[in-house]
């Protein structure tokens, strides 16, 4: 099976992408990937994949930029699409989308008689309303609205990582034929390959990974350490990523009384993600209340999971429906002084967070990736 994947993002800054050309590789198909360029990550040489990228590197400083570098990065993938559909003759197109305009570049391969694959992997609607908010005016909101009903037209499968994506949108009246749910679970060939190291003393260190969002809530974990200061001046937060916040964390570090415990260590490749955790002692999901993140199932905390790192996170909609409360510690989002005292409550009992990071662990055996990509070999492989 031939196969080309269209991603909206570097191919090194993608793990679910990642792990859809390993699993497609390892059984042996072709696979051709179109993706923006990420000069600090080149890609790999992996046997029967071939690499096209975007001369461009996604900045995401603002609305307009966000928009336009979306803009050209379509009309580049058409025109690229176009081209290596009509050389290779591909089985199956997949793209990896927001945004949802992006399903346009699918239009003529559909014509081909190629079977496309919509992965839905981010909701255009919801992560606009969070970034933005919705305004009567603004004519975007809507415009997303509009290419999410191309989508069922266009695709032949329509993949989500979680159930919430797609209650979502079949609240909106989009009606798919065909979905399959892969969740975002971690690479066990990168996560369970890394053995936690011995810790000595009292835990004490805290790790916050994620896009630097406002929504994600970084300047929360930072409000958490500056509560805990007082009753718990050994712990330490150490924070993991990149985002368009970055220049606001920045300045935030610099005038914050806990400046001396919180270490921003920038974007790690996926590789060295795992180790980070592995060193870690609680993981942070403080993660606001918006309409995307009660939709979200973060892939972080399968990461923290698969390795029995214990998490406290804000108690959103889709984390609850997954986990239950014997596997992750919740609190009111938003709250900063109900995630200090429950993390003081958790550095102070070692048997309970022990429990809970096995509990953890055991949950996210369960959703494994190995089940998951069973799930999606079969349905690529049943449109062909």
């Amino acid at each position: 099976m031939k196969v080309l994947l269209i991603i909206n993002k570097a191919y090194g800054q993608d793990p679910r992408a990642r792990r859809a050309v390993s699993a497609l590789s390892a059984r042996g198909h072709t696979v051709d990937v179109i993706s923006f360029t990420d000069p600090d990550y080149p890609e790999p040489t992996i046997p029967g994949v071939r690499f096209l990228r975007m001369p461009i590197v996604r900045k995401r400083t603002g609305r307009l930029t966000y928009i336009f570098e979306f803009a050209l990065y379509s009309v580049w993938c058409f025109f690229a699409g176009i081209y290596l559909t009509a050389t290779r003759r591909h089985d199956v197109l997949q793209i990896f989308t927001m945004p949802e305009a992006m399903s346009l570049v699918c239009i003529l391969p559909k014509l081909w008689d190629t079977r496309i694959v919509v992965d839905w992997m981010d909701l255009g609607y919801e992560v606009y309303a969070s970034k933005f908010g919705l305004r009567k005016l603004d004519p975007f909101p809507s415009l997303i609205r509009l290419f999410e009903k191309l989508i069922p037209r266009v695709a032949d499968l329509v993949i989500f990582p979680n159930e919430g994506f797609h209650a979502a949108v079949a609240a909106r009246g989009v009606r798919i034929k065909r979905v399959a749910i892969v969740l975002n679970a971690a690479d066990e060939s990168i996560f369970r390959h890394v053995r936690p190291p011995e810790k000595a003393g009292a835990a004490t260190k805290l790790l916050f990974n994620g896009s630097l969002a406002g929504y994600n809530g970084w300047d929360i974990a930072i409000d958490i350490v500056e509560r805990l200061a007082a009753a718990k001046p050994d712990v330490s937060l150490v924070m993991l990523g990149e985002g368009p916040d970055l220049p606001q964390l920045t300045e935030r570090l610099d005038y914050t009384p806990a400046k001396a415990s919180i270490h921003y260590a920038g974007r790690v490749p996926l590789e060295e993600m795992a180790a980070c955790i592995s060193q870690a002692d609680l993981g942070l999901i403080p993660s606001r209340s918006t309409p995307f993140n009660n939709t979200n199932l973060p892939t972080r905390i399968f990461e923290f999971g698969t390795l029995g790192t214990p998490v406290v996170a804000a108690a959103l909609d889709e984390l609850r429906r997954y986990f239950d409360e014997d596997c992750v510690v919740y609190c009111e989002a938003g709250n900063a002084e109900a995630f200090a005292q429950s993390i003081q409550e958790l550095l102070d009992d070692d048997d309970r967070r022990a429990r809970l990071g096995e509990n953890l662990r055991r949950r996210c055996g369960e959703l494994s990736w190995e089940r998951s990509r069973e799930v999606y070999l079969e349905e690529m492989e049943a449109l062909v």
